[in-house]
């Protein structure tokens, strides 16, 4: 992939550090939602950084405010899951 297609997709997108800024939430919080694929997010490649879109990010404020903590102890619960850990 061209450097070129690289800025263009920053602009519109966010790394970990400002996604979770925007959504006011901590990095922790949005690593797990990324886990449970509760949030929109990509990657350009398996060792490239993670992006958020901007727009997918607003789409989720708007679906997820205020964000019910029920959702965060069951995205948590999920990543867990997956990892073989119990939910207690």
């Amino acid at each position: 992939m061209s450097n070129r297609v690289t800025k263009e997709v920053c602009l519109l997108c966010l790394k970990a550090k400002e996604a979770a800024e925007y959504i006011g939430t901590s990095r922790q919080l949005l690593w797990d939602l990324k886990k449970a694929k509760a949030i929109p997010f990509f990657q350009l490649g398996p060792s490239s950084d993670i992006f958020y879109p901007k727009v997918g990010l607003d789409l989720w404020i708007k679906n997820n405010r205020p964000y019910d903590f029920k959702k965060r102890s069951q995205a948590r619960n999920l990543t867990n899951r997956k990892k073989g850990l119990s939910d207690e």
